[in-house]
Parts: C-alpha cells; structure tokens; sequence
C-alpha cells in the first residue's frame, strides 16, 4: 500500500508507505521522500537488520544497557569490551 504525496508535519514530502514482511511480527508503515519507494523500502530493511545484529553484539558482550550517541564511541566502546574478552 502506497499513498503518494503526502506531507510530514505540512514540511516534507513524500510518500507513506505500508508493508508486511514474514520476518517481522507486525507491518510496518515508512515516510520516505523517495521516488522509488521500493528501493526506501529495501534500504529500511538493511538498516533494521543492522541495528538488530548490533543489538545482538551489544548483548552478548554484555553492553547491552550502554547507549552511544556517538558512532566512534560506540565503536571504541565495543571495541574494549571484545578485546577485554579475547575476542578482539
């Protein structure tokens, strides 16, 4: 389900997009200010992938309650914490 042309708080945009995948438990609905919404809808789904098979990192070396707002400190971060378990 698309609907094309529709404004982000009367500013942006784009269009609403809804879509269902068998990965996930629930549809999700996307604003993309993207012509294609096809490819907004790929690039959304990599990036979820990404942050889930972060969260997962984060998990299993027990940094899971550590937010990082800051991508190298996440970084240096995870990077302690896998050297300080002989992983890294």
């Amino acid at each position: 389900m698309v609907f094309r042309s529709v404004y982000y708080k009367r500013i942006v945009k784009g269009s609403t997009v809804g879509f269902w995948d068998r990965k996930f438990s629930d549809h999700m609905f996307l604003f993309a200010n993207m012509e294609n919404v096809e490819r907004a809808i790929e690039i959304y789904k990599k990036r979820m992938r990404l942050e889930y098979n972060l969260r997962e990192i984060k998990v299993s070396i027990s940094i899971n309650k550590i937010v990082n707002k800051d991508i190298d400190e996440l970084i240096k971060m995870m990077g302690l914490a896998l050297t300080g378990r002989g992983i890294g």
